[in-house]
């Protein structure tokens, strides 16, 4: 193998047309670096280094550390929902334990779900009756054990609920999502 011996690339290497005009720009910048005084080389190889050094941190270092603080703080607030979550278990047991309402609903459950929001101080942002006789329901920044109060009192009375999505927005307020079926 016929070596270079300042360059460090082998003469007989074969391969595709690209590397070897990568071979050919690289032949020629380290003939041009090695033209330069010794002071210059010195100076061009301190400040190659220095701008490898800026390219390692600032695109791999500091963004690595961004993205662990921002998981640790995204862990703290999952870590902070699942508190919230077991702080809420008691009244979430208590209501599933009650004894579910054997009729079925027979009324009109739109007027049912907005009557008694009213009644529990609940606001609902936005009701959608479904083709297929279901009721959605969409509630903001409400309070957390008079929902639950609600949910309760609609099953008592038949409503039947088939699907809820609860975020918590603040200490005991969330937004609900939820759809009924009659």
């Amino acid at each position: 193998m016929n070596t270079d011996s300042h360059h460090g690339i082998s003469d007989n290497t074969i391969g595709s047309p690209q590397s070897q005009a990568l071979k050919a720009r690289y032949e020629k910048a380290m003939t041009a670096f090695y033209k330069l005084p010794e002071r210059d080389r010195l100076a061009l190889t301190i400040l190659s280094a220095f701008v490898g050094l800026l390219i390692l941190v600032y695109g791999a270092i500091l963004p690595a550390v961004n993205y662990h603080q921002q998981a640790r703080e995204h862990f703290k607030d999952e870590q902070a929902l699942l508190y919230w979550l077991k702080a809420q278990e008691p009244a979430i047991q208590r209501i599933s334990a009650a004894p579910r309402a054997s009729q079925t609903f027979s009324g009109n459950p739109l007027s049912l779900v907005n009557a008694s929001a009213k009644d529990f101080n609940l606001s609902i942002k936005r009701l959608q009756p479904e083709n297929s006789g279901s009721l959605r329901v969409w509630m903001e920044n409400v309070n957390f054990d008079n929902t639950l109060q609600w949910l309760h009192h609609l099953q008592s009375q038949g409503l039947s609920l088939s699907e809820i999505s609860i975020d918590q927005q603040a200490k005991g307020r969330v937004n609900i999502r939820a759809t009924f079926e009659g």
